[in-house]
């Protein structure tokens, strides 16, 4: 089950994608999540164009979700993302990206 979703829009007044290497981005941005106890914590630099494997990747190393002690593949996936858009201007040069959070063991909310 969802516990939680939220979403995030990058937007340029130019394009920041190179569409003739569609991988490649023309910028970097950081996402700060916040937990209850005020406990901030912040992504590695992530390209504008980041497909959402790899904002997920970005999201998975954060924290311990499952609380055993340590940040491995068991903290993959509690939080889901996906993205919409393709950089274009129709797109506002950006992407809208949707974070399904899947809860954690934890007792600290995120």
């Amino acid at each position: 089950a969802v516990s939680q979703i939220t979403k995030i829009t990058t937007y340029s007044e130019t394009s920041m994608v190179s569409f003739s290497s569609p991988s490649s981005s023309l910028g970097f941005y950081k996402i700060r999540m916040t937990l209850s106890d005020g406990t901030a914590l912040s992504t590695s630099c992530i390209p504008f164009a980041a497909s959402s494997n790899d904002i997920q990747e970005k999201i998975d190393v954060l924290f311990d979700f499952d609380q055993n002690g340590v940040i491995d593949d068991g903290d993959a996936s509690h939080v889901h993302v996906t993205r919409e858009g393709d950089g274009t201007e129709a797109w506002g040069h950006g992407f809208v990206y949707t974070f399904n959070s899947r809860g954690s063991t934890s007792s600290r909310a995120i």
